[in-house]
């Protein structure tokens, strides 16, 4: 059986149209505009103006006969139609030689096609025509507004023409340079371990294609720290229970091997630095120690002081006028009005600045529509 997708009032319609039924104005409107008409001042005035518009032998002025339709319309500025069958003289609207009420009868009639469905149909999907075009463009104009465009999801034009990038730094070619240096020292893929201990020597063992462990100088400094090999491969594996890994370990656990790890990074330096800065193909000048691969201003030496973190009162700077990381961005991490919340666990980790700074740099990137499908080349390549 075929279904229909009209609903009971279109069926309703349709049978009158193919029955032959004149669709007619409101039968109210008619009978309120007859009786109105009926009034002896109007039905004498109508007969005034129809007498003088057909009888010749009046000689009745083309001027005399425009007073007559216009009685009421302006009456020394003050209007008052009840005067006669008319309209203020400020109302575009032409009243033929049958009075003012009998026209807008008149004009119904027409709109509705005076019976002939054909007229009628065109007149409608003429209608239905300009409202659709004219609707589209008030709604073109409507979204242009950079306040009102898509909600919350952008929250000014810049962010809205970006994709969000403006939400991490508005000096483009300052950014895009430091990001061309960073090489895979960052991996938009798990956006979520910038400024990590982990996350620095996963993206070293994935760029160097290191399997389960890191290059041998890095290893002889995690193991001075007291890490076994173990411990490493947990690092670089980023061995932490998950839906998918109960025999992980837990999150304190990893995060006490991560705080083992961060000195042994600060004594990467040298050759065994130069080694690991060209694995992770980062040319960022001024790195003296691995570990100053997790701080961002190092990181970011040209663009850092522009670094935002974007928050529901609108982006914050990460550092201040000093080079120091902001005073507000802890309480704001802390809050819980961003996500990921806080920053304090990380400060277990690393200095309080590098994870402040590192907590509101990754929760900046993860506002980047598909982010994580992206490398820090191609978006530098974008930047500049």
């Amino acid at each position: 059986m075929a279904e229909s997708t009209a609903t009971p009032l279109q069926l309703t319609a349709g049978v009158g149209f193919y029955s032959g039924n004149a669709i007619t104005a409101n039968t109210q409107l008619a009978n309120n505009i007859a009786a109105y008409n009926s009034l002896a001042p109007i039905a004498n005035l109508i007969y005034t103006i129809g007498q003088a518009a057909s009888n010749v032998s009046l000689s009745i002025g083309a001027g005399t006969l425009a007073n007559l339709k216009a009685i009421g319309a302006n009456v020394s500025g003050n209007y008052c139609p009840a005067l006669g069958d008319s309209v203020p003289s400020n109302v575009s609207w032409t009243v033929g030689n049958a009075g003012y009420a009998t026209t807008i009868t008149t004009a119904a009639s027409t709109y509705l096609g005076g019976g002939d469905f054909g007229k009628f149909a065109q007149a409608f999907g003429a209608a239905q025509g300009y409202i659709s075009l004219t609707n589209n463009i008030i709604n073109s104009a409507v979204n242009a507004n950079s306040t009102d465009y898509l909600g919350p999801t952008f929250s000014n034009m810049n962010n809205l023409i970006t994709g969000d990038i403006a939400q991490v730094n508005l000096a483009f070619p300052a950014f895009g340079a430091d990001l061309a240096n960073v090489g895979c020292v960052i991996k938009f893929s798990r956006p979520n371990s910038i400024g990590t201990p982990a996350g620095l020597l996963q993206n070293l063992a994935e760029c160097g294609n290191i399997l389960n462990g890191s290059t041998p100088c890095v290893t002889t400094a995690l193991r001075t720290q007291g890490l076994t090999d173990s411990d490493i491969s947990d690092l670089v594996n980023n061995n932490v229970q998950s839906l998918f890994n109960s025999e992980g370990l837990t999150q304190n656990q990893f995060d006490i091997l991560q705080k083992r790890a961060y000195p042994a990074l600060l004594n990467v330096t040298g050759d065994c630095l130069t080694d690991v800065l060209s694995i992770l193909d980062c040319t960022t000048p001024g790195i003296e120690t691995m570990a100053d691969l997790l701080n961002p201003s190092k990181l970011f030496p040209t663009s850092f002081s522009s670094l935002t973190l974007p928050t529901p009162d609108g982006p914050v700077l990460i550092y201040d006028e000093t080079g120091a990381v902001n005073s507000v961005i802890v309480p704001i991490l802390n809050s819980g009005s961003v996500s990921p919340t806080g920053c304090d666990e990380l400060a277990k980790i690393v200095p309080q600045a590098n994870a402040a700074a590192s907590r509101a740099l990754q929760i900046a990137f993860q506002q980047v529509k598909g982010i994580t499908g992206t490398t820090t080349q191609q978006l530098a390549a974008i930047l500049q």
